[in-house]
């Protein structure tokens, strides 16, 4: 079951991967028009900034969720280093299960943010900022389940390892 959970997220972390690739590449060719237009011709395109700026905002969201996959957040491992394995273990559940109700109430509070500003329209495009701030609620959602998908995969790295398996107890991406 966890080569199931494991694979299904792998193709989620490839497709947000294409996701914010696909963001920066035109973010930089809308920033790069910017430029083009108001020095070479000297009409700037007022909406380009904009859009490149919501257009971040997603992408350093979606980036989050794989980096957060990735095991590549900033953490400090001296505690969980002096610990044997079923006690990384159980600090990394505890802090998982912390992080799992932090995307929760960021899931939650979000889809409030987002819901209530889709009223509000961006000043240069008139799109529904809830749009825009549609990215927290989106990120929480999916690094919650990342957090499910790692309590998933150190449960079943520790079963392994007692069972007489090799393997060690971590999440399988760096640091747990």
């Amino acid at each position: 079951m966890t080569d199931t959970i494991t694979s299904l997220f792998d193709h989620l972390e490839h497709l947000l991967k294409y996701i914010v690739i696909a963001l920066l590449a035109v973010m930089v060719v809308l920033i790069s028009s910017q430029v083009a237009a108001r020095y070479l011709v000297g009409i700037p395109l007022y909406w380009s900034e904009e859009l490149a700026r919501h257009m971040m905002i997603w992408m350093f969201f979606l980036g989050a969720v794989i980096a957060l996959r990735r095991g590549a957040h900033l953490s400090i491992d001296v505690l969980a280093d002096s610990l044997p394995a079923t006690g990384r273990l159980l600090l990394r559940l505890l802090v998982t299960a912390i992080l799992i109700v932090f995307f929760a109430m960021m899931t939650w509070y979000g889809w409030e943010i987002a819901s209530r500003t889709m009223n509000q329209r961006a000043s240069a495009l008139h799109y529904p900022m809830g749009y825009v701030y549609a990215a927290l609620p989106t990120s929480g959602f999916l690094m919650l389940l990342v957090g499910l998908e790692r309590i998933v995969r150190n449960v079943a790295a520790f079963r392994d390892e007692r069972g007489g398996r090799s393997g060690d107890a971590s999440d399988g991406r760096g640091k747990g």
